[in-house]
């Protein structure tokens, strides 16, 4: 049987991994969205990497093109006979971050139970993984 610091590592890395799925997919509708046929290289560039660090320690990485930060910030426009106007960004990058960010402490705090040890004891067995 696997131990209990094993399956808990386990559960971290399937939280990070659904979540930087999850991340992935939902920004890539909104890259489609709000910048149509111009995000090839947005689209194309961006991925996700989960890898552990040690017993109980996952890390989720996401690469994307730096510019992809910059379409989040507010644009400063001027118009004739106006002071100038501030208008939104794109909404592509911080939005997911920060929704994905509470997504994956709320997953952590509350998901790690009973039956989903089991499950991931029940398939790390079936691996041959885990002996104690």
């Amino acid at each position: 049987m696997a131990s209990t610091s094993i399956v808990k590592t386990k559960f971290i890395q399937n939280v990070l991994n659904d979540e930087g799925d999850r991340f992935i997919k939902n920004q890539t509708f909104a890259i489609r969205a709000k910048l149509n046929k111009r995000s090839g290289t947005l689209l194309s560039e961006r991925t996700k990497h989960v890898s552990s660090t040690s017993t109980m320690q996952a890390r989720l990485g996401l690469r994307f093109p730096e510019y992809l930060r910059l379409l989040d910030l507010r644009k400063r426009t001027k118009r004739k006979g106006s002071r100038g106007t501030d208008a939104k960004g794109y909404r592509i990058y911080n939005r997911f971050a920060q929704g994905h960010y509470y997504s994956i402490a709320r997953r952590l705090q509350n998901d790690f139970t009973p039956e989903v040890q089991q499950v991931i004891r029940n398939s790390w067995g079936k691996r041959g993984g885990g002996n104690g």
